[in-house]
C-alpha cells in the first residue's frame, strides 16, 4: 500500500507545498515567482510522481484507455486530436496552447494512473483518504493565518494577489474548498461524535477562510453541492449534514470577522457590498461582460473553437487580464467549440453517472468524495476550475478516486440513514 499512500499524501499537501515555496509576507515580487503561483510546477510534478508509480505498478496509459468501457477510449481519443490540432493549426498563440495541452494530457494520465494503481494494490482504506485530504486544506488555512500575521506592512501589501500559492486572493478558493466538502460529507456519515466534531471543527475553519477572502463562489458551490447530493445519496439524508453546514457557516462567518485586511474586496461586507450592486455585472464582478464576449468568440468558430489558453487573446472582454470566462461550459465552447465540447460533455455526464450509481451502491464509504466532486463541478460554473493547475489536478483525483472507492462492495452498516451525534 505504500504507493499509493504516497501518492495520496502528496496530493494531500500540495497546498501546503503551494504556500510555503511561495512564502513571501514582505510583499516581494518577481516574475519567476509569479508564474511559480500560475502554472504550480509542484502540482505538475506530483502528477508525475503519480504517473510514474503507477507504471511501476503496472500502469500503461494506452491499454488502460482502450480497456474502457463503451465508446470512453473512443471519445477520449478524439477530443485529444481535436485539443491538439486547434494547438498547432488555429491557435493565435501555439506555445500556449501546446503547453496547456500537455498539461490537460498529464490529467488525463494522473487520473487513469491513480484509478489503475488503486485497483492494482487493492486500496480500500478510503475514510482515511478522505480525512488526509481534510487536514491538507486546514494546514493550508493555519498557514494562511501564519502568513497575515507576518504581513510586515498591511497598509502597503498586495492584498489582491496575496500570493499564498496564488495569483489572486479569490483562488485561495480552490485550495480551502476541498477541505471543506470533505467536512461535510465526513460529517455526514461519521458514526463516532469525537471525529464528528473534528470534522464540523475542521469544517468551520475552512469556511471563515471562504468568508474572510470575500470568495462567494466556492461556499455557493458547497451549499449547492450539499443539497444536491443529500437528494441524490441515501448515506448523506441525515440531520448530521445540515447541522454541520449550518454550524460551519455560521461559526466560519464569525471568525473571519476577527481580522479585516486594510483592501475592500475581503470578507463578509464585500459579499453584502456586492450583492446590491445594481447591474447585474457588478452583482456578478464583471462575469456577464466576459460570458457575453465568450458566447460571441465562439459563434466565430464554432465547430472546434480556438484552442486552450487562448481566451485571454480572443475575447475582447478579457482585457489582457482574464485568462478564462469564469464558466466551465463557455471554456469548452471556445476553446473546443461545440464538437469538442460535445465529447467532453459526453464524457463528464458519463463519470458522473457512473460516480452517482457506484456512490449509491458503496454508501457511506464514497459519499464524501461524491460532495466534493459536486462542489467542484458547480465551483466551475463561476470560476477557473478548469484552467488553473491546481484545481484540475485535484479534480482528477476526486473523480479518480471516487470511481475506485465507489466501486467496493456496499457498507451496510453506514449507507442509510445515521443518527444525530452522539444519538
Amino acid at each position: 500500500m505504500r504507493p499509493v499512500w504516497i501518492v495520496c499524501l502528496l496530493v494531500a499537501l500540495a497546498p501546503a507545498i503551494m504556500a510555503v515555496t511561495t512564502w513571501t509576507p514582505d510583499g516581494y515580487f518577481s516574475a519567476p515567482l509569479y508564474f511559480w503561483r500560475f502554472l504550480a510546477p509542484p502540482v505538475i510534478a506530483i502528477e508525475l510522481a503519480a504517473i510514474a508509480i503507477a507504471w511501476r505498478a503496472g500502469f500503461r496509459p494506452l491499454a488502460t484507455i482502450l480497456a474502457l468501457p463503451g465508446w470512453s477510449s473512443g471519445l477520449i481519443g478524439l477530443l485529444v486530436a481535436i485539443d491538439i490540432g486547434d494547438a498547432l493549426l488555429v491557435a493565435p498563440d501555439p506555445s500556449a496552447a501546446l503547453m496547456r495541452s500537455a498539461m490537460t494530457l498529464i490529467h488525463l494520465l494522473f487520473a487513469l494512473g491513480v484509478v489503475d494503481l488503486m485497483r492494482a494494490r487493492g486500496f480500500n482504506d478510503y475514510r482515511a483518504l478522505w480525512w488526509a485530504l481534510l487536514t491538507g486544506s486546514t494546514l493550508y488555512v493555519a498557514i494562511m493565518a501564519a502568513f497575515v500575521v507576518a504581513i510586515e506592512q498591511p497598509a502597503r501589501f498586495d492584498w489582491l494577489h496575496f500570493g499564498l500559492g496564488v495569483v489572486n486572493i479569490r483562488h485561495s478558493g480552490f485550495y480551502v474548498a476541498v477541505g471543506a466538502a470533505f467536512s461535510f460529507g465526513l460529517a455526514a456519515t461519521e458514526p463516532d461524535k469525537l471525529r464528528y466534531w473534528l470534522a464540523v471543527g475542521a469544517g468551520t475553519l475552512c469556511c471563515a477562510a471562504l468568508f474572510w477572502s470575500g470568495s462567494r463562489a466556492p461556499l455557493l458551490a458547497l451549499l449547492i453541492s450539499g443539497v444536491l447530493s443529500a437528494a441524490l445519496i441515501p448515506a448523506l439524508r441525515t440531520i448530521r449534514l445540515p447541522l454541520a453546514m449550518i454550524l460551519a457557516y455560521a461559526g466560519g462567518g464569525a471568525l473571519s470577522l476577527i481580522h479585516a485586511p486594510p483592501f475592500g474586496n475581503y470578507g463578509l461586507l464585500r459579499m453584502v457590498k456586492a450583492g446590491a450592486e445594481a447591474t447585474a455585472n457588478e452583482v456578478s464582478s464583471g462575469r456577464v461582460d466576459l460570458w457575453r464576449g465568450s458566447i460571441r468568440t465562439f459563434l466565430a468558430r464554432p465547430l472546434f473553437g480556438h484552442g486552450e489558453a487562448q481566451f485571454i487573446t480572443v475575447v475582447p472582454e478579457a482585457q489582457s487580464i482574464f485568462y478564462h470566462p469564469h464558466n466551465a461550459l463557455l471554456q469548452s465552447l471556445v476553446q473546443w467549440g461545440g464538437v469538442g465540447t460535445a465529447l467532453f460533455g459526453t464524457l463528464a455526464v458519463m463519470l458522473w453517472w457512473r460516480l452517482l450509481q457506484g456512490t449509491r451502491r458503496a454508501g457511506a464509504t464514497a459519499a464524501p468524495a461524491f460532495v466534493a466532486v459536486n462542489t467542484f463541478i458547480v465551483y466551475a460554473m463561476t470560476d477557473g476550475v478548469l484552467f488553473f493547475v491546481y484545481p484540475m489536478m485535484i479534480l482528477a483525483f476526486l473523480l479518480a478516486v471516487g470511481l475506485a472507492a465507489s466501486a467496493l462492495p456496499r457498507d451496510p452498516d453506514r449507507s442509510g440513514f445515521a443518527a444525530p451525534p452522539g444519538g
